[in-house]
């Protein structure tokens, strides 16, 4: 098995302008290939005051 960590901070906050004619920002594509190249995926937010953290 193997765990590969994926940086997210240079993802886009959501954003629905930023996808022209059906293309996303190349951030995105790269992540969605990890992901879709991927047999599972684990998300992990931490907790902070009973609410998640805010962006830095």
């Amino acid at each position: 098995m193997s765990i590969n960590y994926i940086d997210i901070s240079p993802l886009p906050m959501l954003n629905t302008n930023l996808e022209i004619d059906g293309k996303y920002p190349q951030s995105v594509t790269t992540f969605r290939d990890q992901i879709l190249q991927s047999d599972c995926f684990l998300f992990a937010s931490p907790e902070y005051n009973c609410s998640v953290t805010g962006t830095a």
